[in-house]
């Protein structure tokens, strides 16, 4: 009884580092992918000063009208995500990949709402499906990366996305934390 109480603690441990570790790439990819000037993006945009409720309202308000417009379904997705309603981001994502398959921001939202909502499976094949369309995608790398490590305990395969993601020269602090992944995992295998 005692060492699975011991083996949940290290689980739990895991998934929290797993999870601090995704915040950290999500603003590391926010950070390294500014928009370019005059570019308007409602996700991002807070020229309007409107809350975040106000945005979903608004964004919902032009999908009654065309309930199958990507982008709003994918802006709609991420306003519920940045309010935590992962169910509704869920539905939102999905929908715009219904509709488009091949688009890799849907696959990117969606795997990443799995991830938070702990369907890892569902989450490894969004980011799976993801690589198919870009194999150079980083959040997909590095996602498989790390849902290989943490999830599905195959150190190998993980080492191999990390590698993979390395070659692609991500941003210093992407580098940074992927060294520290696979510096833990080469000394837990030596032990």
């Amino acid at each position: 009884m005692k060492a699975m109480e011991i083996s949940k603690t290290r689980k739990e441990k895991s998934v929290i580092i797993f999870f601090m570790l995704t915040l950290a790439v999500i603003v590391i990819m926010a950070i390294a992918n500014p928009q370019p000037p005059g570019e308007h993006d409602e996700h991002n945009s807070s020229a309007s000063g409107a809350s975040i409720q106000e945005r979903i309202t608004q964004v919902k308000e032009r999908l009654s009208s065309d309930p199958n417009n990507v982008n709003d379904l994918i802006t709609l997705g991420d306003l519920y995500l940045d309010n935590n309603q992962l169910k509704a981001a869920l539905n939102e994502f999905s929908k715009a990949v219904r509709l488009e398959p091949q688009n890799a921001h849907a696959l990117g939202d969606l795997g990443i709402t799995y991830q938070r909502s702990g369907f890892y499976d569902k989450s490894f094949d969004a980011f799976k499906a993801l690589e198919k369309i870009d194999p150079n995608d980083i959040s997909a790398l590095y996602y498989i990366g790390m849902l290989n490590k943490y999830y599905k305990k195959d150190n190998t395969e993980a080492l191999r996305y990390f590698e993979l993601l390395l070659s692609k020269n991500p941003d210093p602090q992407l580098v940074d934390n992927v060294t520290k992944e696979m510096n833990s995992m080469k000394a837990g295998a030596e032990q």
